[in-house]
């Protein structure tokens, strides 16, 4: 079987796109690129990745609406808590991530939107954090 020379281009572009989508190297733009960048600055927020996965696991099994959620899914939720829009996210907004984190689980307690898993008192937007760490992982 003989692949033309246009085939095993469209073969290599797809594969050089897959690379750059799934490891989101620089230079190589890819229609949400930025959007993933952003879940994982979020990602990333959380220290202790082990203790946010556990929080996270219980929350997922606690919450059905969250159980049918993928990972962008759930980051494009708490991108949109916290203002933005996952399909339109900038550099500028990225770096405000951490800022706009603290301002919306400041929030959540004052509004009483809090939530108790294994002991740990939580807003709802961290409870969401860490189910997104769980998401992760799994």
């Amino acid at each position: 079987m003989t692949i033309d020379r246009q085939s095993r281009r469209s073969v290599l572009i797809g594969i050089v796109g897959g690379v750059c989508a799934t490891t989101l190297l620089p230079g190589c733009a890819t229609e949400n690129s930025k959007g993933q960048e952003a879940i994982e600055s979020i990602l990333k927020l959380l220290r202790h990745q082990g203790v946010a996965a556990h929080l996270g696991r219980l929350e997922v099994e606690a919450n059905p609406e969250l159980q049918s959620l993928t990972l962008e899914q759930l980051g494009a939720d708490l991108l949109s808590a916290i203002g933005l829009d996952i399909d339109n996210i900038t550099d500028n907004q990225i770096d405000t991530i951490h800022e706009r984190l603290s301002i919306k689980i400041r929030q959540d307690f004052s509004d009483e939107a809090i939530t108790t898993v294994d002991g740990w008192l939580l807003s709802a937007t961290e409870a969401k954090a860490c189910a997104l760490v769980y998401l992760k992982i799994t």
